[in-house]
């Protein structure tokens, strides 16, 4: 996992972005090393050969979370983490790798439990 760094330093701070985006499997390393500079929501990559158990994500407590990948099922899961580590909400999308075409999109929030497709 990288980028979260950034966004830990921000909530020890005090600050809290509106938004994170968790990246799983994507080439992401624009958007990594950029977030902060352009005002863009803090972007953290998990690589494609990282375990997703044991992942520290209390950085993203009480915030939305967008939860993006190219594999369906380590989507999801990386999606309930998201959910266990107590964010506000998920959003989560499945890309096709080639195209990064859309192929399946959810959301949970409190006030729409569970899943919901969009």
């Amino acid at each position: 996992m990288r980028g979260h760094e950034p966004l830990i330093a921000m909530r020890k701070a005090g600050k809290c972005p509106d938004v994170a985006t968790i990246e799983l499997g994507r080439d992401t390393d624009s958007l990594h090393a950029r977030w902060q500079h352009l005002g863009m929501s803090p972007c953290i990559e998990i690589g494609p050969n990282e375990r997703l158990s044991g992942l520290d994500l209390r950085c993203i407590v009480g915030m939305n979370v967008i939860v993006q990948g190219d594999d369906e099922a380590r989507t999801i899961r990386a999606a309930e983490l998201v959910l266990a580590a107590k964010a506000k909400a998920c959003y989560v999308t499945v890309h096709e790798p080639k195209t990064q075409r859309i192929i399946s999109a959810f959301y949970y929030t409190e006030q729409a439990a569970p899943w919901q497709e969009f």
